[in-house]
């Protein structure tokens, strides 16, 4: 397991985390529908020694409340912003569906019903997202630009849409905010630079961020609600409409769409609010995840109906093009025919809608990533299941792997082969993929279920989240440096070994081309020249029947081989013989090595 680093402990339970991409400070968005910045480098805790310990334990509870007390202020210190972004959840913001039942339920029964579903909800900040970088040379894998990090989205359950600027919200030590982003009175000490109530009619699950080349241009948000449905975001229209609110009216409440007929919620449900640039609405239970690909041209979403849907960017900026895709809601328990699903494969719907659509998992997908240079999707399910799309083949999985005990509610790269996954038993392991093997634990959550992971700036840690309210991290060193040694020193002992083996191999070479060569020296001198070619050649099949003799012996032991090496010398074992025999190894072996 990876070394513990302290815990940040936020004022509620923390649904979303996101680390800047730059600075070591990390956003929550938590579920009482507030926004916490915390520092990740946090002044160290006071350290008791033996003696200390010794009086707390002989000490009263009195004295351990207040011990305990300092600390949680020690521990609050770290906390460098609590702005709220949600409100509470007005019957109108229902969802629609909801509405029609408790229609039908008043209309049937005479009792009154008592309101259910999104109405009985309190406020909550679902997702929270530092933003990209806007160089056009930005990296998927290193946002260190001056500008990356600069604003923050955050996304609620209430389906609204808020931007706010990270350096004035860091400023503002628990400065509230009650949903007024352009407050006449003082705007600059208001970190809310827009926002946007009726992003969606349901509650937003999901959001994120596509990559600055990406053909819909820099700042493109995209998000993901409770009844499947998927928008894009132009963030320089929501800014532009804001400065043009302001300037207007200076006492206007926010960047709201036009509403003129709020109270009814069925109406403009069809137009799209400002901002938007792009309707999906193909899955039919809420999206789980987003990712895409290096060059922001194709869109991944996980759905929690078991499918895998993929939108193309380039569909968006396309003349003639419709921007408000809707099919039909099914009913879940009941499978899609053949008939149709195979009339809702790519061929038709990619180039007619920008979109397509996996076969039914019959599992919850609840998470993604993209591996192997993008030619594989990863994606993680409710029964533990680590499922694997070929690129372009996005009718069924082509690998899958098996192991979690419980569903695997997040997914972090490490890189092309590994990632780290979050599962409900509370585990953070590290997985290899292709070939499939789990290669540790990073660390535990007490049996809590894992919701989030992330990166910190620089990969220096790894933070987690779970159903309490503590943000853990975990030292990333054994995740970046120790594999790259390890990497680095197999590759050296692969060398050395080889480099040995290569001297073996030659000396025991040598020594067998050496000894050939003496004892046709020998027989020569003995003959007196008179041997024919036949015998000659007998004589070297003989020869060489000894030599490999003598190299199986010295493969045998050092021992022996030392001996022959005498008895091949003449037995002298002088400084002179063994010089002459250095010189002939090393002719013998250049005219060896020359021949091949």
């Amino acid at each position: 397991m990876a070394t513990p680093l302290p815990s940040i402990e936020c004022s509620a339970q923390p649904l979303s985390i996101s680390f800047h991409p730059s600075k070591d400070i990390v956003a929550a968005g938590l579920v009482d529908g507030t926004v916490e910045i915390h520092d990740l480098i946090a002044p160290p805790l006071p350290n008791l020694s033996d003696d200390d310990d010794d009086e707390n334990s002989n000490s009263s509870s009195d004295n351990d409340d207040d011990m305990s007390n300092g600390e949680k202020e020690d521990v609050a210190d770290t906390i460098l912003a609590s702005i709220t972004v949600a409100k509470e959840v007005s019957p109108s913001k229902m969802n629609t569906q909801m509405l029609a039942k408790l229609d039908h339920a008043s209309s049937s029964n005479s009792a009154a019903v008592e309101p259910i579903g999104k109405a009985t909800q309190g406020p909550s900040c679902r997702c929270v997202l530092f933003s990209r970088s806007s160089s056009p040379h930005e990296q998927s894998d290193d946002k260190t630009t001056d500008d990356a990090g600069q604003y923050i989205y955050t996304a609620c359950n209430n389906g609204s849409v808020k931007c706010l600027d990270t350096e004035i919200a860091c400023n503002s030590l628990n400065h509230i905010i009650h949903d007024n982003p352009t407050d006449g009175k003082n705007p600059k000490s208001n970190p809310i630079l827009w926002s946007i109530d009726n992003a969606h009619n349901v509650g937003i699950n999901t959001i994120y961020q596509l990559p600055h080349n990406s053909p819909c241009g820099p700042g493109v948000l995209v998000t993901g609600d409770d009844v499947g449905t998927v928008r894009l975001w132009d963030t320089r229209l929501l800014s532009a409409a804001a400065d043009t609110n302001t300037q207007n009216n200076n006492n206007s409440n926010g960047t709201k769409a036009p509403d003129k007929s709020s109270n009814n919620p069925f109406d403009n449900l069809m137009k799209l609010p400002t901002g938007c640039i792009q309707h999906w609405k193909v899955n039919h239970d809420y999206i789980t995840d987003f990712t895409t690909n290096n060059d922001g041209t194709t869109l991944f979403a996980t759905s929690a109906d078991g499918t895998l849907s993929v939108f193309d960017i380039r569909y968006v900026t396309r003349k003639n093009t419709s921007r408000c895709i809707t099919l039909p809601d099914v009913d879940l328990h009941k499978p899609i025919p053949p008939q149709q699903s195979k009339n809702n494969g790519k061929s038709s719907t990619w180039e007619t809608m920008g979109y397509s659509q996996s076969d039914n998992q019959e599992d919850e997908l609840l998470s993604i990533t993209l591996l192997k240079n993008s030619t594989k999707v990863l994606v993680g399910s409710q029964q533990g299941i680590l499922s694997l799309f070929s690129y372009n083949i996005w009718n069924d999985i082509s690998d899958r792997f098996p192991g979690h005990p419980q569903s695997i509610d997040a997914l972090l790269k490490i890189d092309e082969d590994t990632v780290l996954t979050g599962s409900s038993d509370g585990l953070v392991r590290a997985v290899q993929l292709l070939p499939n093997m789990l290669l540790g634990v990073l660390g535990s959550h007490d049996n809590f279920p894992i919701e989030d992971l992330g990166w910190s700036a620089n990969r220096k840690m790894v933070g987690s989240i779970s159903h309490d309210e503590y943000i853990r991290l975990w030292d990333a060193s054994l995740l970046n440096d120790d594999d790259d040694d390890d990497d680095d020193s197999d590759d050296n002992d692969g060398d050395d070994s080889e480099l040995k083996d290569s001297k073996v191999g030659n000396q025991e070479m040598d020594e067998a081309i050496s000894s050939k060569k003496k004892k046709k020296q020998g027989g020569l001198g003995k003959g007196g020249g008179t041997s024919t070619k036949l015998n000659d050649s007998e004589d070297d099949w003989e020869d060489m029947d000894e030599d490999n003799e003598d190299v199986d012996m010295d493969c045998d032991s050092d021992d022996d081989s030392d001996s022959d090496d005498n008895s091949d010398n003449g037995g002298g074992g002088g400084e002179k013989s063994k010089k002459q025999r250095e010189q002939i190894f090393k002719s013998s072996n250049a005219e060896f090595f020359s021949d091949l």
